[in-house]
């Protein structure tokens, strides 16, 4: 018998005692004539030994790509499984409902559940296919559809057809139809996971378009949407209309020819990302934030997280200082000597900053700090995407070692460079 899955049996009672405190309602197939009450020994222990049990059917390559199927779907498959034992055991009963004529059929389903719950859920819910379809905002197409990887564009007036269900439900929802309807193909269990997979997928596909050709692109929802247009009214009774300038759609067609579009793109796809691949998918989203961001407070403390993440591990930033050592870093991605110096203190100066706004003292943040932040940031996902070398540190660890033996080499350089200047200038 699935022992995680005993566990939670054995310690749930229909009746509350000094043991079993915590109050539990089950709602078993959605029906809730079927409702029962339990008892468990406390609400913490009870999500915990949940936990253990849905985390052996979650595989850690599913935790990796997306949870395949929803939680709350193995919440109700729990309570269903619970409701059987606890009916088949004649611990409850239902009115009008003779379980002697169904004890084969639940005995049957029970033994499956206690087998493998595991296995029982990928038998139910076996991986599908799903199409997930949503508006995107601020992009353009020119031809009838533009398929790349999981991801298709559609202009929305040329493939009212095929679209047909999708845009009845937004007109039935009264919801603006749009330009351009993004397709997002994804596996998963359930249609709720789905949709929770997708709308990672999304966040990535704006991550990247926004990279490629900064705009405010987006799926879903509109950046900017409400509120572009206000009214001032002076003490005075003079009005003055304000209206925030609207965004110009960005033409795919000039996102493809980026040499990063198939680079960037193929990291969606991709089942497993190395570790610098991981750090350029995720220092992605801040890096749009920091530029979409209105607020130049915000916006500098956004992009300062996006440089971390991308260059910097915990165990670099604890063993050498986070400011020092990113200094170090960036030198050597960006492959620079003549302007290291400058960069030292454009760095530092972002920190000083950075360390200003955090402790809410006065700072003055100039346009030409985030211009800076914005070229460090830029250069350095450009040399993490052309240069092989870094697509080779596939681990944390090869990447650590990769830049402390750099750091030792120019250590070592910079002491036989000393001694050869002591050398000359007096002969030591």
């Amino acid at each position: 018998m699935d022992k995680d899955l005993k566990k939670i049996y054995n310690n749930i009672s229909i009746e509350r005692s000094e043991k079993n405190i915590y109050r539990k309602k089950i709602i078993p197939y959605g029906n809730v004539d079927y409702s029962q009450i339990i008892y468990y020994k406390s609400e913490e222990e009870y999500l915990k030994d949940c936990l253990n049990l849905f985390n052996k059917v979650i595989t850690k390559k599913e935790k990796l790509e997306g949870r395949k199927i929803f939680e709350k779907v193995l919440k109700e498959e729990l309570e269903n499984y619970i409701f059987l034992k606890l009916l088949i055991e004649k611990k409850i009963k239902l009115e009008n409902f003779d379980i002697n004529n169904e004890k084969k059929e639940i005995s049957k389903i029970i033994k499956k559940y206690e087998n493998s719950f595991k296995n029982y859920i990928e038998e139910s819910y076996p991986l599908k296919k799903f199409k997930v379809y949503n508006i995107v905002h601020n992009i353009k197409i020119s031809e009838k559809k533009e398929e790349f990887g999981i991801y298709t564009l559609y202009k929305t007036s040329e493939n009212e057809e095929y679209l047909k269900e999708y845009l009845d439900f937004l007109t039935k929802n009264c919801q603006f139809l749009g330009q351009t309807i993004l397709e997002t193909k994804v596996e998963a269990r359930d249609q709720e996971s789905a949709n929770e997979i997708a709308k990672e997928k999304n966040e990535m596909f704006v991550d990247i378009t926004n990279f490629i050709l900064p705009n405010y692109i987006s799926v879903g929802k509109n950046y900017f949407r409400e509120d572009r247009y206000s009214l001032a009214i002076s003490d005075d009774g003079i009005c003055q209309n304000t209206y925030n300038e609207f965004n110009i759609s960005s033409n795919f067609d000039d996102i493809k020819k980026s040499p990063y579009f198939f680079k960037l793109f193929y990291l969606t796809e991709k089942k497993e990302l190395s570790f610098v691949e991981n750090k350029i998918r995720l220092s992605l989203h801040w890096y749009r934030e920091f530029l979409h961001e209105k607020d130049v407070k915000n916006s500098l403390l956004k992009g300062m997280i996006a440089l971390e993440g991308l260059v910097l591990t915990k165990k670099l930033g604890d063993e050498y200082g986070i400011q020092s050592y990113l200094k170090i870093i960036i030198s050597i991605i960006l492959e620079e000597k003549d302007n290291k110096k400058t960069t030292s203190k454009e760095i530092k100066k972002l920190y000083t900053r950075r360390s200003e706004i955090a402790h809410g003292e006065k700072s003055y943040i100039d346009k030409s700090d985030i211009k800076n932040l914005k070229r460090i940031l830029y250069n350095i996902f450009e040399k993490f995407l052309i240069k092989d070398i870094y697509q080779n540190l596939t681990t944390e660890e090869k990447y650590n070692n990769f830049f402390k033996n750099l750091k030792l080499k120019e250590k070592k350089f910079n002491f036989l460079k000393i001694k050869f200047l002591l050398k000359k200038w007096w002969g030591l």
